[in-house]
């Protein structure tokens, strides 16, 4: 059974790990990954952020029969997309447990738990993220509308529980 549980700050380790395994597989869909510091981290604040105790950023543990799967992170305005209440920011789950429903059960969980209107942003040449976006995301609520956001990214704004 999938399970979210918020982060705190004894998962800041956790979630800097997670980030950068993510980072690494999207790395080749995009400009801004192309680069590590010198621990190497693609960006090692990315997940810091979800941790400063703000509720415009929020970041969840996804747990799957008690183990760590993955992660699922979103934002409230002011940094969501225009427009909309909240935005999907990050997914990610371990190789090993994708292909089981492990992603779909925790945004689900998630999307239900704040109802309005959504966003979620995925990389265009990330054709996994953009299925995902299409197939899962947007059957949990109703389409609003689509579109590209710059010349990497592809945007979907959906309604939940509205």
């Amino acid at each position: 059974m999938t399970q979210l549980r918020p982060a705190k700050e004894a998962d800041r380790e956790l979630l800097r790990n997670m980030f950068n395994l993510m980072h690494a597989e999207l790395a080749p869909f995009t400009r801004e990954l192309h680069s590590m510091d010198e621990r190497g981290y693609f960006e090692p604040a990315a997940a810091d952020a979800y941790l400063a105790g703000e509720d415009c950023a929020r970041a969840h543990v996804i747990l799957e029969e008690g183990r760590i799967a993955g992660i699922v992170a979103m934002t409230a305005a002011p940094y969501a997309k225009p427009g909309c209440d909240y935005c999907l920011q990050e997914v990610y789950v371990l190789p090993h447990m994708r292909g089981q429903g492990v992603a779909s059960a925790a945004c689900q969980a998630l999307l239900n738990a704040f109802p309005g209107r959504w966003c979620c942003i995925a990389l265009t040449n990330n054709v996994r993220g953009l299925k995902f976006c299409q197939d899962v995301l947007i059957a949990q609520g109703r389409l609003i509308t689509s579109g590209r956001l710059d010349d990497e990214s592809a945007f979907f704004e959906f309604e939940v529980g509205i």
